[in-house]
């Protein structure tokens, strides 16, 4: 049986690297498969997306190549990248590819929950700062702290910000037809439970929940954690379908 293809895909402000120690922890028939979004990692020279449809895109062009009649594919997205995975598993069926073994949406508020009332992507500086700060990345405040490292990072951030706060959900004809698995972390001061759990609702099949150690960047602290859940789940479904 060919290796079930794992799609990553980063957080705001985050690259495909992020899941680059991922590879250690799963198991022989998971293909570790780390998306690299435009304007950062070996894709630097490339212009920023900002906006929902554009990613979508580039991150659907980057995957199909991998895809055919009988590849197996799952779609781990994290945050920023929860948001992405969403569209794109429709963008991806839409366009006639099989159905992903599984979907994760980790540390991601569900579609139809996200508010538009505020947007912090246009901000001066100092108050963009402040709304970085909030997620709770240990390395952001030491970001801010060089100019150069500014200079390459807030754009970036403030690119991917615009993409998740101007995203305008419209509900889709069908239910996800894949089971789908959401993971939060206890300590995430940047979303609800209901945010979490609002994902079951685009659910057809199984969905579970999974709530772990740490804030929003839990993916970051508990990898061999996320890594078990991971492999587990998909074990369990190629088992099933064999």
């Amino acid at each position: 049986m060919d290796k079930v293809k794992l799609f990553c895909i980063p957080y705001a402000g985050g690259n495909a690297a992020v899941y680059y120690k991922w590879k250690k922890y799963l198991t022989d028939d998971i293909e570790l498969c780390p998306i690299e979004l435009p304007g950062r990692g070996n894709r630097i020279e490339e212009s920023l997306c900002d906006h929902i449809i554009s990613i979508v895109e580039d991150v659907y062009e980057s995957v199909i190549p991998f895809l055919n009649d009988k590849s197996e594919y799952s779609i781990f997205g994290h945050s920023m990248g929860s948001l992405i995975a969403y569209e794109l598993y429709y963008k991806l069926i839409e366009n006639g590819y099989k159905e992903p073994v599984h979907l994760f949406f980790s540390g991601g508020i569900a579609p139809q929950r996200r508010l538009r009332e505020s947007t912090s992507y246009h901000l001066p500086l100092e108050q963009f700062k402040e709304e970085v700060l909030k997620y709770g990345m240990k390395t952001s405040s030491l970001m801010f702290e060089n100019q150069d490292l500014i200079n390459f990072f807030v754009p970036i951030l403030r690119a991917d910000f615009k993409i998740v706060e101007t995203y305008e959900y419209i509900s889709k004809k069908q239910k996800i037809g894949c089971n789908m698995t959401a993971l939060f972390g206890k300590k995430d001061q940047t979303m609800t439970f209901d945010d979490i759990k609002g994902w079951g609702i685009h659910a057809n099949k199984t969905f579970q929940l999974h709530e772990l150690d740490g804030g929003h960047f839990f993916i970051n602290e508990c990898t061999h954690e996320v890594s078990e859940i991971i492999n587990r789940t998909i074990r369990n479904k190629m088992s099933y379908n064999v």
